[in-house]
């Protein structure tokens, strides 16, 4: 046998470890202790054999590859049937991670010939080991390592379609082997028919929403760089306002709904709402009764789209307007950006006649911070800055204009009612309506903390 022969077969014997390591081939007796890993490793592969010392010369380094991998094997033995290239099928013995063959005989170019392959799967990705040959009086070992190049998408037709559509991928480093490639539509699980290394036909499958293609074989993922749009699902882009209280009014903006109101059922983090008026591409709806925060639905002939996004249920409690999206941790030494959260009235009073905020924060320096309320026009309260010296907290700290304690001569952590150091009269007269921010600034390093809970009386 040739010594280029040798090569060949090696790559060979080589695919065919892997195939046995992802098979879960075990050794004669199976039962307890420790298991080989199991990969998952059909696919392309870059093989490179370099050539040991032997004593007649020879080649210098080869690069083979890469190359599909095409399997015909049996499982549950301790040996792997193996055909590529269209060579006779050849029998590898597996033991734990380590794959194993060897051949002898005679042929017109050595006489006699003898060659033996040891290859150890080290990872998902990685194969290395050896190969020893005679060939007359020659001999010599050479060296093989296979690395798994990652799959790529350049493409895929059509780009649109409903479910249960043909769609046709194209890219490079796929396998031929179908069983081994996974595909999925926005993260949706779907069907591989068939595959070669540079094309997969798929169908979209049911629960798959509009986003990204991904291509995985073995562990290495391919994302398409663009979206693949399903028809005829409804599908939610974004909704206004984000939170409110019950009976607000959302807008819903998306594809795929029913122009007939009836005929789309909402939902506001499982709770049914009632649908007043529909488009192609917009629902109008109100937050229903019992709602609690959570993503919004929008179901259509037994198909759902969901919000990428909660929607906030604001409780209202008579004049009171409670935030949803806290805690919020204070970013320390920041007089910048602040820790923020808001609560957005709907229904509120046209004009505001009085205006009270209560608020809760662990800290443990509360001279570190500068408290403010800022009103949906823009208008900035100071509430409280650098009050409470070395002392920790604000607990249940209630602000109101119509109190004779002043914030700046009281006691941390503050628990009750204190005028605010700016008034919160400057609010009167305002449209109660839209959304109210409580932003906290902590203006010196080392203590930190965060905003627990905040709520705003209007009247």
């Amino acid at each position: 046998m040739k010594k280029r022969q040798f090569l060949v077969f090696a790559v060979l014997c080589l695919f065919a470890s892997l195939v046995l390591v992802s098979c879960g081939g075990g050794g004669a007796g199976g039962g307890g202790g420790p298991q080989p890993p199991v990969y998952n490793l059909a696919g392309i592969w870059n093989t490179t054999e370099t050539e040991g010392a032997d004593n007649c010369g020879g080649l210098g380094g080869t690069t083979y590859g890469p190359y599909p991998v095409t399997i015909d094997h049996s499982e549950g033995s301790n040996s792997l049937i193996m055909t590529d290239f269209d060579v006779v099928p050849i029998t590898a013995t597996v033991s734990g991670a380590n794959v194993a063959y060897s051949e002898s005989g005679t042929d017109g170019y050595c006489g006699s010939y003898s060659w033996s392959l040891n290859v150890t799967a080290s990872s998902a990705n990685a194969m290395s080991g050896t190969v020893g040959w005679t060939c007359g009086p020659c001999s010599g070992t050479d060296s093989i390592s296979m690395t798994r190049p990652a799959p790529t998408i350049t493409s895929f037709s059509p780009t649109s379609g409903q479910i249960g559509a043909l769609v046709t991928i194209t890219g490079t480093n796929f396998s031929s082997t179908a069983s081994s490639i996974t595909v999925k539509f926005n993260d949706a699980t779907a069907l591989v028919t068939s595959s070669t290394t540079t094309m997969i036909t798929t169908s979209v499958p049911t629960g798959a929403s509009t986003g990204k293609i991904t291509v995985t074989v073995g562990d290495k993922t391919a994302t398409s760089a663009a979206n693949f749009t399903v028809t005829g699902v409804p599908a939610i882009l974004s909704f206004s306002p984000t939170s409110g209280v019950v009976t607000t009014s959302v807008t819903i903006t998306g594809t795929g709904f029913s122009t007939t109101a009836a005929n789309n059922t909402v939902k506001f983090n499982n709770v049914t709402a009632l649908v007043t008026s529909s488009t192609a591409t917009t629902i109008t709806t109100s937050v229903p009764a019992t709602a609690t925060t959570g993503k919004i639905t929008v179901t259509v002939g037994g198909v759902t789209g969901t919000s990428a996004t909660k929607f906030g249920v604001i409780t209202a409690a008579g004049n009171t307007y409670t935030s949803t999206d806290v805690p919020k941790s204070i970013p320390d030494s920041d007089l910048v950006t602040g820790a923020s959260s808001t609560v957005t009235v709907s229904g509120g009073p046209a004009s505001i006649a009085k205006v009270t905020v209560t608020l809760s924060i662990t800290h443990t320096y509360d001279a570190d911070l500068n408290i403010y309320l800022i009103s949906p026009d823009g208008t900035q309260i100071e509430l409280s800055t650098d009050n409470g010296g070395s002392l920790d907290n604000y607990t249940n700290t209630t602000f109101d204009d119509n109190v004779a304690t002043s914030i700046t001569t009281g006691t941390a952590p503050f628990s009750g009612t204190y005028r605010p150091e700016a008034t919160l009269s400057a609010l009167h007269g305002k449209n109660a309506d839209g959304t109210w921010t409580l932003r906290i600034y902590d203006d010196v390093g080392i203590d930190v903390g965060s905003l627990s809970a905040w709520s705003i009386g209007i009247e």
